[in-house]
């Protein structure tokens, strides 16, 4: 199932009965503490196993105590319960995408995101913020804010000013990318300039030739991407000394449908590149699935850096001699971060950072933590 399916799933019952059972605590249907199990299911009409995981969910946020088997104890002086809405219906994943890109452009991590979320009987909402003028993203954001009230923002590669404005309004949010230095969310996100200067020096260590080397991107509105555009060619013309116009001629813009049909030009041409650098996971999945499977004639001695997460190895082919990627594989450090907000830990200011440190075959999560 794609994850843009997984957006319109149905909300488990054990989450429904959940927001029940909370619903009426706070409206003091049920004092000091919680009947039984068994009087529960009656009441909600409900089986058991649905009772059980919906107590589960209340213990774990510090709405009930602990005491399974026996009526539970209501913690209204706890501070996490006086809050009833600290574990949000949805999480809105705000980008500059248009709606199924954003949910796809590293499809990776947003299928491990949704799995995590549909645990939690939260749903994952992508939509497309434009910032034309400051009152068109005033309305628009309200209106989001307005349809979803119980949210978390998941901010991805957005600007500052749709950071901004979810500060003012006390949003809880976290920043995937680059965080605009007057917000003070968590934010993860990569060092860029490490990225592109680490990987030029493994294809020259490692005996390329640069003038045959050939990155691949995506256009797309991102700041990211134009800063990692502007820093390769930036990285070449310091180690080749060639002008910046035809060192722009490196960088394979794409517009996803046409990827393949491009590369598979640029690689039957004389003197076809010898390296490819895939500033996208989901780039380079698709490219060695291509070389793999397309019966393609490849450049001798070959090699494919992903600056993303490395894709599995069973894609590898033989005639691909080096397969390199980074140190970048930071969805670990994401979730983790994105788990903490839902639950509740309001803790801001972090810059979780990754730099790259290449092994052949392998990757290894290595962030430097900025505060």
């Amino acid at each position: 199932m794609s994850v843009a399916n997984h957006t319109i799933s149905r909300q488990p019952l054990w989450s429904k009965v959940a927001e029940a059972i909370e619903a009426d605590i706070a409206d003091g249907h049920w004092l000091g503490s919680l009947p039984g199990e068994h009087q529960l299911t009656n009441h909600y009409g409900v089986g058991r196993r649905s009772i059980r995981s919906a107590l589960q969910r209340l213990e774990e946020r510090g709405i009930i105590g602990k005491s399974p088997g026996k009526p539970r104890q209501i913690l209204t002086d706890n501070p996490r319960a006086s809050s009833v809405s600290v574990i949000p219906d949805h999480v809105l994943l705000l980008s500059p995408y248009a709606e199924e890109q954003g949910i796809t452009k590293s499809r990776i991590l947003f299928n491990r995101t949704f799995e995590e979320l549909s645990k939690r009987g939260i749903q994952l909402v992508p939509r497309r913020v434009e910032v034309k003028t400051a009152k068109a993203l005033d309305r628009n954001l309200g209106q989001l804010k307005e349809q979803f009230p119980r949210s978390v923002w998941l901010l991805h590669d957005c600007s500052g000013a749709v950071q901004r404005w979810c500060q003012n309004r006390g949003e809880r949010a976290l920043v995937l990318g680059v965080s605009d230095p007057e917000v003070s969310f968590t934010s993860v996100d990569m060092d860029a300039e490490k990225v592109i200067s680490r990987s030029v020096s493994r294809l020259e260590k490692v005996g390329h030739d640069l003038s045959r080397v050939m990155m691949l991107m995506r256009r797309e509105p991102g700041k990211l991407n134009q800063t990692a555009c502007d820093l390769f060619v930036e990285e070449l013309r310091q180690r080749t000394f060639k002008d910046t116009s035809s060192l722009k001629k490196r960088i394979l813009l794409h517009d996803e449908a046409n990827l393949i049909d491009l590369l598979r030009e640029r690689l039957g041409k004389k003197d076809p590149p010898t390296a490819l650098l895939c500033w996208r996971t989901h780039d380079a999945i698709r490219v060695v699935t291509f070389l793999t499977h397309q019966g393609v004639s490849i450049p001798k001695n070959l090699s494919v850096i992903s600056c993303g997460s490395s894709p599995t190895m069973a894609f590898i082919h033989p005639s691909i001699t080096r397969f390199l990627s980074p140190t970048l594989d930071y969805e670990r450090c994401f979730l983790h971060q994105l788990i903490q907000l839902l639950e509740g830990d309001n803790s801001s200011g972090r810059n979780y950072r990754f730099v790259p440190e290449f092994l052949e075959g392998e990757t290894v999560t290595n962030p430097q933590i900025v505060t």
